[in-house]
């Protein structure tokens, strides 16, 4: 961006704020900022963000408070019990026959046919076939020798007309006839959900964050294991949480992490018991951010 010299005062002040915020959002990688973003974004937490800077200080959930513990949601829409989940919320393929039911302690929850794909081995020289919207619909296909296989290119790594992966933990993708012209290849994806609201319904209501893996990074990725709240669960304090001076400063209940009914200082930890390898901090409220050991 570049501005014209002969600008007025102001005008070339405005300018150079221009410049400068589009230099800071080009060069803003979310991906690097702290706390559970994914997990945030699903449920359609909003940032709080403050001006010039990258990352979120927190996110305002408080939509979430305002639930009915008799009916289910997903994607912003409203279930009643034994209503049948539209195919529009559907997290993935593999969410079959769901619907909101009575659960745990009497409250409403989805619940969802159980599948469990068989693994099919895959020999050397060989791939897997699927079609992104099937679930466990799957076909080893082994080329013959001198057999030309159509293929795709994605980020300088060909691909095989059927095969399926993962350029990021937010989507997949799949080489795939192309839908104008069956005789050219187009790679296509789709975004990948972490069905948070259809699986874990309890967890949200009871104040339970989500756990990463050590590989894995809690602003992209989806998290397969929740930590609630246990009798001898303790908040261990830190001189950050404290402010580390004596200068007294209000902290607002946006600037708090919520642990069941613990509630966390940014910089508190939770006090780890023997043999526990989960770790939780709160540094981007209102869920502490636990990673395993």
């Amino acid at each position: 961006m570049s501005c014209p010299r002969n600008q007025a005062l102001f005008g070339g002040l405005l300018c150079f704020f221009m410049v400068v915020l589009t230099v800071s959002s080009q060069g803003c990688d979310k991906s690097k900022c702290k706390g559970p973003i994914r997990y945030y974004e699903e449920l359609g937490c909003k940032p709080n963000i403050k001006d010039g800077e990258c990352c979120a200080s927190s996110y305002d959930c408080t939509h979430l408070k305002n639930r009915s513990a008799h009916k289910c949601y997903v994607n912003g829409q409203e279930y009643n019990i034994g209503e049948s989940l539209r195919n529009e919320d559907r997290s993935g393929p593999c969410d079959v026959a769901c619907f909101c039911n009575f659960g745990y302690d009497k409250a409403a929850e989805f619940t969802c046919a159980q599948i469990d794909c068989p693994r099919i081995p895959v020999h050397q020289g060989c791939f897997l076939r699927r079609h992104l919207d099937s679930c466990c619909n799957e076909e080893e296909v082994c080329p013959k020798q001198n057999e030309k296989i159509e293929e795709c290119s994605f980020n300088g790594t060909t691909y095989k007309h059927g095969e399926i992966f993962y350029p990021n933990e937010r989507k997949m993708c799949q080489c795939s006839k192309s839908s104008n012209d069956d005789k050219k290849m187009e790679v296509v994806c789709r975004t990948l959900s972490c069905g948070i609201e259809l699986r874990r319904s309890t967890e949200l209501r009871e104040n339970c964050p989500p756990v990463f893996l050590p590989h894995q990074l809690p602003s992209q990725s989806c998290s397969y294991e929740y930590k609630c709240q246990e009798d001898m669960d303790k908040v261990k304090s830190t001189s950050k949480s404290t402010g580390g001076n004596s200068q007294s400063r209000e902290i607002t209940d946006a600037m708090k992490c919520k642990f069941g009914n613990i509630t966390m200082n940014i910089g508190d930890e939770l006090s780890q018991k023997e043999n526990d390898n989960v770790k939780c901090v709160c540094e981007v409220p209102p869920m502490p951010t636990c990673t395993k050991n």
